[in-house]
C-alpha cells in the first residue's frame, strides 16, 4: 500500500482501467451523467408511484 486510495480500487468500473487513473472531476462527471438520468427518468416515477399506491391504500 503506497497511502492514497484509488477511486477504482473499491469500485470495479471496467471504464475505469481503461482510461487509467481519472482526475476527481472526471470521475464526477461521469457518475453525474450516468446517475442522474437514472434518478429522474426512473427513480422519481417509481417513488411517485409508490407514494400514490399508497395513499390510494390509506383512503
Amino acid at each position: 500500500m503506497d497511502g492514497h486510495l484509488s477511486f477504482h480500487h473499491g469500485l470495479s468500473f471496467p471504464f475505469w482501467k481503461s482510461i487509467g487513473n481519472p482526475s476527481l472531476y472526471l470521475r464526477t462527471l461521469v457518475l453525474t451523467l450516468v446517475l442522474v438520468p437514472w434518478i429522474v427518468f426512473v427513480g422519481v416515477p417509481f417513488i411517485d408511484t409508490l407514494m400514490k399506491k399508497m395513499q390510494r391504500k390509506n383512503e
